[in-house]
């Protein structure tokens, strides 16, 4: 148990990265930055927050200082490390508030896995039976499909959150300063949030969206990162814009938030500049699901494009070009972008009933041939994606699906599991 004094609240955050052979995750956890940086905008004066790659060091920052709540990043690409992390943390920490919030938790609104009827606002539902994962090693669950199994099978989680995690947490926050334990906050029913108290499940009202994302202060300008990147050198990376009107079933973006919104131009650019001025790494990442779907895209791509020439910032660049269009936007900075980033268009799959069953409308085959003559005319690298293990996809479906691509003389073929 940690044993210094303190004078304010302390709020540990944490996106856990494997790192038995270096880190598995090179880049800076932007959704924690952002909840951070949000957060000490409204309430900074009563809170010290702070930021975690590694297990190993929010472990050791316990052991220095207790906190009074601890929060997890839960993803696909670290749910079971975070599983498991969060029964250590909460032996250690028995009276912190363990709060969950990611893509592994449902998006606020949908049916919450285990409840055979949607849980409406503000309300007290008795949750139905469901059969539970495997259990192994220790009585670990996992895989866990569904929030209702997630927290009756890790009663160490106090209270999970529904999408973006900003306006919640700074409800957590505040709940938790004026009850000063953990029961308080969890019945609280706090906007945007579930609990479990007594066997009955407590779910918030439906939380703000936050239209304007300049309310967010940048977590790099603010420092949020700065001890992270200097420790590990992370790759940078910035959003511009959330939400995606696509509906792909794979993807956690489009079913959480449809609603695009967006960062000013002006941000942006304070944010490059800053990045190119205070952090080693010169690569870049924009984390937007569609960049070349909006017009301010083509001129922040013309802004890094003269970065880039005066300042030789960054050398490369990495972001997914918008599957659907406006190609006239596409062509426009991918000719720009050439020298930093190939023209990308993500496939997936080209199986037409996989396509089908994930909701995945792929950029017809005309236009990728359209596309692929016009990188080679303008000495334009390519590229693509598919994702093994998808539904109605078997290995014979994936294999034609790789040498469609390679048939349309696409550079490189990028292959990941689901």
């Amino acid at each position: 148990m940690g044993n210094s004094k303190k004078n304010k609240l302390v709020v540990y955050l944490a996106e856990l990265s494997h790192d038995q052979f270096g880190l598995s995750l090179r880049t800076t956890p932007l959704g924690l930055g952002a909840v951070t940086s949000y957060a000490l905008l409204k309430l900074g004066t009563e809170y010290e927050v702070k930021v975690f790659r590694t297990f190993q060091s929010l472990i050791e920052a316990i052991d220095t200082c207790t906190p009074d709540i601890i929060g997890f990043g839960y993803f696909a690409w670290n749910d079971y490390l975070t599983l498991v992390a969060v029964r250590a943390v909460r032996e250690k920490c028995p009276e912190a508030l363990i709060v969950f919030g990611g893509s592994n938790i449902s998006p606020y609104g949908q049916q919450i896995s285990g409840f055979p009827i949607d849980v409406p606002d503000n309300s007290l539902v008795q949750p139905s039976a469901i059969e539970s994962t495997t259990f192994i090693s220790d009585s670990f669950a996992w895989p866990v499909y569904g929030d209702y199994q997630l927290i009756t099978s890790y009663p160490e989680i106090d209270v999970i959150i529904h999408g973006d995690a900003e306006i919640p947490l700074v409800g957590i926050m505040e709940r938790f300063l004026e009850t000063g334990d953990r029961s308080g906050v969890k019945a609280a029913a706090v906007q945007g949030c579930s609990a479990l108290v007594d066997g009955t499940l407590v779910r918030g009202p439906k939380p703000e969206i936050l239209m304007d994302l300049d309310q967010i202060p940048s977590p790099y300008i603010t420092g949020v990162f700065s001890d992270l990147i200097e420790k590990y050198n992370l790759i940078p990376q910035i959003e511009t814009m959330r939400g995606c009107p696509y509906k792909c079933t794979f993807c956690t973006i489009g079913s959480n938030e449809s609603l695009v919104r967006k960062h000013s131009l002006d941000y942006s650019i304070e944010e490059i500049l800053y990045l190119k001025d205070h952090v080693a790494h010169n690569t870049l990442r924009i984390a937007d699901p569609n960049w070349g779907m909006l017009k301010k895209d083509i001129e922040l791509a013309e802004f890094i494009e003269s970065l880039n020439k005066e300042h030789n910032y960054p050398v490369s660049l990495r972001v997914y070009y918008s599957a659907g269009g406006p190609f006239s936007n596409i062509k426009k900075m991918a000719l720009m972008m050439k020298n930093l980033l190939p023209l990308n268009m993500s496939f997936q799959s080209l199986n037409k009933g996989t396509l089908k069953h994930i909701k995945r409308g792929n950029m017809p085959l005309r236009k990728v041939e359209e596309m692929v003559s016009f990188a080679k005319d303008n000495q334009i690298a390519t590229g693509t994606e598919l994702i093994s293990g998808l539904p109605l996809e078997s290995f014979q479906s994936f294999k034609e699906s790789f040498l469609k691509a390679v048939k349309l003389q696409i550079d490189s073929v990028f292959m990941g599991p689901l």
